[in-house]
């Protein structure tokens, strides 16, 4: 009964209280609802500082490091003589292979043979040629003398000679002159033969000199030689094992130099985040079993075409290849297959402007930000360096400018994220590293 008397004079009191200041009360809840409430700009002040850019992705090792072998540029095949055994850790310049120089060494002589026999021809050529010149010569001063003495005997008194003697030295004089003509004809004809026949031989000796070339080279390049040091491995051939006797060709990969502190692995990455990925830049890659040892390496290769690789993900990704320094104490653990995370470093900059995007605005074909001073907003046109999915790295303003972080000029529009989307992904990007 008490508890009841108590309860009903409490509600009173505070129902007296409500209505004795509900002309306050009511004013506040208006001032509530319709939001006149000024907010707060969120500002940062800027400061320049180095930044990196980086795009992770995902892959997995492929194997060793390896550096091919191949047999010297000859022509024809070539007979494995010498082999040094298969896992044998060489040094750069060891011998490792010796091919059989039998066959090389009978071309030579035969080529230099020939090459001497058409030296032979052609001094017989130039000989013949001599000889004939000279006959031709000797015939010529004849066939001089010969139309000297028949035009100096044409009768032409047809009083003393007879009608047939006259035209029989008329006859022997142009004869005469015919076999001049024709032994002076025969001799540039013999002449520029003999030189035609001296040219096919002097083609023909330098092809005859250019198989002797070839099999001085082949000789000279019958041995193969390590090129850096590492582990021989037998190149695989098909269903085919190099051994001595084996028949190989130039441009063969027949051997394989594997590096002992190399690994050679394969990160996908997705072709949004491509730009700024190329040979030579430097990768950090966790193992997922090693997850706590970074291994350092660099950008070999980056494939030339995105492909899909999984059905169910329509993004394309560029193959990257990377090369890995591996202690040798963890060499011996590492398996192809091997799931990795990597993380490219794609750029570097330093003393630059870092934003995040909501700090940033476009108008129409300029990005502008806000600065503040004197707690006063103005715009200020800057230019985008580079982005990723959060940050913008911008140039055209001050140190020390405080910058608004979103529109002071627009009232936020506060709103609880949408829990009944699909979650995004939160691999395989690009981001933006501040030190």
């Amino acid at each position: 009964m008490r508890f009841k008397l108590f309860s009903s004079v409490l509600l009173i009191a505070i129902a007296g209280v409500v209505y004795a200041n509900r002309e306050h009360l009511i004013v506040e809840i208006e001032s509530y609802l319709t939001g006149n409430l000024k907010e707060p700009v969120p500002t940062m002040v800027l400061s320049p500082s180095d930044y990196t850019v980086r795009v992770r992705a995902r892959g997995q090792l492929t194997g060793l490091r390896t550096t091919p072998v191949r047999p010297p540029s000859v022509r024809g095949s070539l007979k494995v003589a010498w082999l040094a055994e298969e896992g044998t850790l060489v040094a750069a310049g060891e011998l490792l292979l010796r091919f059989d120089n039998t066959d090389a060494i009978l071309t030579l002589l035969e080529n230099e043979n020939t090459v001497l026999s058409y030296d032979s021809q052609i001094w017989k050529n130039r000989l013949d040629q001599d000889g004939e010149i000279r006959a031709l010569l000797r015939d010529g001063e004849a066939a001089d003398l010969e139309l000297y003495f028949a035009q100096n005997q044409v009768r032409k008194d047809d009083e003393i000679f007879s009608q047939w003697e006259i035209q029989e030295s008329v006859m022997s004089a142009a004869l005469a002159e015919y076999k001049k003509l024709s032994i002076a004809e025969k001799s540039e004809i013999t002449s520029e033969v003999s030189e035609a026949d001296r040219r096919i031989l002097q083609i023909e000796q330098g092809t005859a000199q250019n198989e002797v070339d070839e099999a001085q080279r082949k000789l000279s390049s019958l041995e193969l030689r390590a090129p850096t040091a590492g582990v021989l491995l037998y190149k695989q051939r098909g269903f085919q094992t190099l051994e001595i006797g084996s028949e190989v060709w130039a441009g063969q990969a027949v051997l394989e130099i594997a590096d002992m502190d190399r690994f050679h692995s394969e990160i996908w990455i997705v072709e949004a985040d491509v730009s700024g990925v190329e040979e030579g830049k430097p990768v950090a890659v966790t193992l997922d079993a090693f997850p706590s040892r970074v291994f350092q390496g660099q950008v070999e290769r980056v494939s030339k075409i995105a492909e899909q690789r999984v059905r169910k993900d329509p993004r394309r990704y560029f193959t990257c290849t990377v090369s890995l320094q591996v202690p040798p104490a963890v060499m011996s653990r590492l398996k192809p297959g091997m799931r990795l995370d990597g993380e490219i470093q794609v750029k570097h900059r330093q003393q630059a402007f870092v934003l995040p995007k909501s700090a940033v605005f476009k108008q129409e074909n300029q990005f502008l930000v806000f600065l503040k001073e004197d707690g006063e907003f103005s715009e200020r046109q800057i230019r985008i360096v580079d982005s990723d999915h959060g940050f913008y790295v911008i140039e055209g303003v001050e140190a020390g400018r405080e910058v608004s972080l979103r529109n002071p000029f627009r009232e936020q529009d506060l709103h609880l994220p949408d829990f009944s989307g699909p979650a995004t992904a939160n691999q395989n990007r690009r981001f933006i590293i501040i030190n």
